[in-house]
């Protein structure tokens, strides 16, 4: 019994001579237990290599991350995509519409920057696919004067402290795993792919996550998952950008505490939990601290996803004339989500002049800001009237 034992743990891992049967023990249980959980899980074809063979090192992924700085030049044309949660095919479908990608997914936008608000993880069964896009499609954009930037959002953080709640399957991304040294091939085996793509500092995913940031600034467009926060500010954007990469590397140990939904007062002060500016009135205490927010940082606009819009991208102004977009509409979501990205247009021969922004629809229609601004008070002080200004779900 004890020889099948040996043999069988041979076969799941390879052969190697320089390891013995302790080495293929679990840390607690027996030898027994070992061999019946492995029988568990599904049989993995892999292949030897070096320890670090399984950390990307390509440079276009490898950004040098010694100053996160948060604050870019204007661009003339920004796409926002919201939430995709593995929806490949609404994602490619949203680049389309846009016009930065064509249909075999290569780079069509120019010099456009697209910004994916995060959530890339969790819930749909395409997230590898999603992932390899946006990662892809930012070479190719940086070739023609453009960029693809992809934010940080709570599920990737949430994926980062290996909790799995959300996701589809621990098994998901085995595309992502090509070389893997014996001990490693049997930590795959025990744990799962996701997890040793997830383990900061050496996982592949965890290590292409770390050059993405929580907060971005374009111009005067200030893009983040959830929201800003007076923590954030009061914190520093550049710093906690930094923070959180060097997190993500294993260059820190300690988690920075704006990535949880610390509570304060009733209200989180994460920017990547917020969820005030999602809701569809937004109280104005909290649009008169946006306007504060943004005011000390030259700003004119705030974009966020995180909380899903029913009805749509949205947006709410201020008094002081800033607005918030909010542009998670349920990508992936079959019945009730539908395909939309935001476009803001900025003449930078005039910066002084008004951004354009625009609601770009799955149905080819191109949507004002004006008719999807404030509609939900519009909504409010229309209820004796037949028609509102919320449209009606384009999927039912």
């Amino acid at each position: 019994m004890k020889l099948f034992r040996n043999f069988f743990m041979l076969f799941l891992v390879g052969f190697d001579p320089s390891l013995s049967y302790r080495a293929f023990r679990f840390r607690s249980g027996s030898s027994s237990s070992a061999v019946r959980s492995c029988r568990l899980m599904p049989r993995m074809h892999l292949t030897s290599g070096a320890a670090d063979d399984h950390v990307i090192s390509t440079p276009s992924l490898r950004r040098d991350t010694s100053s996160h700085k948060y604050k870019l030049d204007a661009a003339a044309r920004i796409i926002a995509i919201g939430d995709v949660h593995g929806g490949f095919n609404e994602l490619h479908h949203a680049l389309k519409i846009s016009g930065c990608a064509d249909e075999e997914g290569r780079w069509t936008g120019g010099d456009t920057v697209v910004v994916q608000m995060g959530d890339f993880l969790d819930r749909g069964s395409d997230e590898s696919r999603s992932i390899e896009m946006l990662r892809d499609l930012k070479v190719q954009a940086k070739d023609a004067g453009g960029d693809v930037i992809t934010l940080l959002g709570n599920h990737e953080i949430m994926n980062a402290d290996l909790d799995f709640s959300y996701a589809p399957d621990i098994y998901s991304f085995d595309s992502w795993h090509d070389k893997f040294n014996m001990a490693e091939k049997l930590q795959t085996v025990l744990k799962g792919k996701r997890a040793q793509l997830m383990q900061r500092g050496k996982g592949k995913l965890a290590m292409l996550m770390s050059t993405m940031p929580v907060v971005v600034q374009i111009g005067d467009n200030v893009f983040v998952h959830g929201g800003l926060t007076r923590e954030t500010i009061s914190h520093g954007i550049d710093k906690l950008n930094q923070e959180v990469a060097d997190w993500l590397r294993k260059d820190a140990d300690v988690k920075p505490w704006l990535l949880d939904p610390v509570p304060k007062g009733g209200r989180t002060v994460s920017p990547l939990w917020e969820r005030v500016y999602g809701m569809p009135i937004v109280p104005e205490a909290a649009l008169e601290t946006l306007d504060g927010m943004l005011e000390s940082m030259d700003a004119k606009r705030m974009i966020v996803g995180h909380t899903p819009q029913k009805y749509g991208i949205s947006g709410v102004g201020t008094e002081k004339e800033k607005e918030v977009w909010r542009i998670d509409t349920n990508l992936n979501d079959k019945i009730m989500g539908r395909v939309e990205c935001l476009e803001i247009l900025t003449d930078l021969e005039s910066p002084e002049a008004a951004s354009t922004v625009r609601v770009l629809s799955e149905d080819g229609r191109i949507i004002a800001a004006e008719k999807r601004k404030n509609m939900f008070e519009e909504l409010l002080r229309s209820q004796n009237k037949k028609e509102t200004a919320i449209p009606v779900p384009l999927r039912t």
